[in-house]
């Protein structure tokens, strides 16, 4: 049986914002985070990432220390928010708020400005989870975001999509399926 361990990024130089695709650094808290968080992992086969440094510099970093191999998996990136890109929910609310209010309700109805449709954020993770299921390494490391997450529950328990934003992902937190 193939036990796959999810590991979310700690807190981060811009703080929270919208930051998909920007491509910022750990604070010290957040590498704090992401060491606490992994305390509970057994030491996996293999070690796999999402490429942006939040989460790869900690991939490299816990591989160093258990002797494994780093994977990039680019399926697993966070969803691309285009425009909104580093702004706050607050500042968008002051410039967008009835786009920002219908992707929350709706995420499939509306897409950021610039940015990543959910329709093809959904399929890029399930094919990139599918990918990591039918892996033959009995234990898997991923190191990725908090939308990743959430979706591969969404899809792993065959959930509604609505419900998405009701399960927590805390920076640094860590998650097994």
């Amino acid at each position: 049986m193939t036990k796959i361990f999810l590991l979310r990024h700690g807190e981060t130089e811009s703080g929270q914002c919208f930051r998909g695709s920007l491509d910022d650094e750990l604070t010290e808290t957040g590498w704090q985070q992401m060491r606490q968080g992994v305390e509970a992992c057994p030491i996996p086969d293999v070690i796999l990432t999402s490429p942006l440094k939040r989460c790869a510099r900690f991939a490299h970093s816990i591989a160093e220390k258990w002797k494994r191999r780093v994977e990039y998996v680019e399926g697993l990136k966070e969803l691309d928010f285009g425009e909104w890109e580093g702004q706050t929910a607050t500042q968008i609310l002051q410039t967008h708020p009835d786009e920002l209010t219908a992707f929350w309700r709706d995420p499939y109805s509306i897409t950021p400005p610039g940015g990543e449709s959910f329709a093809l954020f959904e399929s890029r993770i399930r094919q990139s989870w599918e990918e990591r299921l039918s892996d033959a390494r009995r234990s898997q490391l991923i190191v990725c975001h908090a939308g990743p997450i959430r979706m591969i529950r969404v899809l792993e328990y065959q959930l509604p999509v609505d419900q998405l934003m009701h399960y927590e992902v805390a920076s640094g937190s860590l998650h097994q399926f």
